[in-house]
């Protein structure tokens, strides 16, 4: 009995399967275009356009920030030089070099 209803319950299984056959990736790809389609274009200009700002930001960030580094690496450069000067040893001076902006 155990074995009839296995094979009962696999063969339901397997019509199930059959009978919804998967779809081409074609007849997906078609469909997915005509989602896109249905998306105004002026939409997705205003995204992109939105995209293309936070990138601009984000690199002028950067850039003030790698300006910034640079200003206080100088100072500290300045610093060092300055007390090599007026010490005459590097080594008592090391402390300006390792500092870190």
């Amino acid at each position: 009995m155990k074995f009839y209803s296995a094979l009962a319950f696999f063969l339901l299984c397997t019509m199930l399967v059959l009978s919804n056959p998967i779809r081409s990736t074609e007849e997906s790809e078609n469909k997915l275009i005509e989602k896109r389609a249905k998306i105004p274009q002026s939409l997705i200009d205003a995204l992109n356009g939105v995209a293309n700002l936070g990138n601009e930001l984000g690199k002028a960030a950067k850039e003030k920030e790698e300006q910034r580094k640079e200003k206080c690496r100088e100072i500290y450069r300045n610093y060092y030089d300055g007390c090599v000067l007026s010490k005459g040893d590097p080594i008592a001076c090391a402390f300006y070099r390792q500092l870190l902006c």
